[in-house]
This record gives C-alpha cells, structure tokens and sequence, in this order.
C-alpha cells in the first residue's frame, strides 16, 4: 500500500504506517503491560486464596475442549488449518463476485482540472484569450466553461456546466472555499494587523 500510486496514493501511504504502529504498541501492550498487570492482580488473590477450590463446570467444560484438541494430532491440526481455510475463502469471494469491492465511490461526473500555463509575462488579453478558445472547444464537446472574479475575494472562479442542462459539473474553487476565504478576510485585521 505504501507503494500505491495515482489518485489513492496519498490515501493508501499513512494506512501500512498506522498498521505497523498499531502492530508494534500492541506487541508491547501483550508483552509487557498485560503481564505486568496479571502478576499484581493475581499475586494478592493467590496470597488471598491459599485454600483450594474444587473446579467450575466452566473449567472442566474448558479442560475437555483443550484436552481434546492437543491431546490428538489430527485434531490439533485441523483447528490449526482451520482458520487458513476460512481465509482462503474470504479470499475467493472476490474473484467469485460474491461480494463487490471498490476503491472508490462510482461517480458519474467527469471532473477535469483546467491549467493554463502562459509563459511568463503574458498579458492578461493573451491569456483571456486563449481561454476563450479553450472555453469554445470545451462548448463543442457539450461542456460550457464560464470565467468570473469573485465580488469579494477577487479570486477566479471557474465553473464547468453541461451544456444542454447547464448543470454545474465542478466549481475552482468550489463554494465553501470562497465562503471560507471570506470570513478569514473579514477577520484578517483582527488577530494579526500587519503593516508594511
């Protein structure tokens, strides 16, 4: 996973990170922390307890379980394979289709990202220029691009539509971005008044 590339890359990489970790705490939580708290927990009740007790019906009932897994290799073998068997059928499911498996959420939208990189020291008539152009062709592949400054933020925002329906396919930057950078230039001067 860590070796995952594309568009799961960067989801994958913390996942064999946080895997290991959890692996290396557990280890020493079964190794040294739970041993450590049986032996003060047990040791009073054994110093309490010096009297024997005759065993539960759970601790025979235990004692018949285990005495007839070890007691027999066969037995003892199956119970190990067991679980590996289980595993290679969890595995199977699958190839088989009996359960679907997916990376990511179906998504009928085509997302694209728009880049125009102009040499620079390009005009800014040159580059709403070539713009336009892209902005036709994308018109004639049944996609409808629009340009805007944003009244408050004076960002460019690009809005891709559809279109016959002029349904927005994507927005740069989107909604809450822009409502985002609004309240922090409305508290800009608040915390921090920086002067040049």
């Amino acid at each position: 996973m860590a070796f995952v590339g594309g568009l799961m890359g960067p989801y994958m990489r913390p996942i064999p990170i946080g895997a290991s970790s959890a692996m290396v705490f557990s280890l020493f939580v079964a190794f040294a922390v739970s041993p450590w708290t049986a032996l003060i927990l047990l040791k009073k009740r054994a110093s309490e307890d010096n009297v024997e007790h005759a065993e539960s019906r759970l601790t025979r009932l235990y004692r018949k379980g285990m005495a007839t897994l070890i007691g027999s290799r066969r037995n003892s073998g199956l119970f190990f394979a067991a679980p590996f068997v289980l595993l290679i059928a969890a595995i199977l499911f699958v190839p088989l289709k009996w359960v679907k498996v997916k990376m990511l959420p179906f998504d009928n939208k085509s997302e694209f990202q728009v880049i125009l990189d102009m040499p620079k020291g390009t005009s800014l008539e040159r580059t709403a220029a070539v713009a336009q152009q892209m902005r036709d062709y994308l018109r004639s592949n049944g996609r409808d691009l629009e340009f805007r400054v944003d009244a408050d933020t004076h960002d460019m925002v690009i809005t891709v539509r559809e279109a016959a329906s002029g349904k927005v396919i994507r927005q740069i930057p989107n909604e809450e971005a822009l409502q985002m950078r609004r309240y922090l230039d409305e508290w800009s001067g608040t915390f921090l008044n920086v002067t040049t």
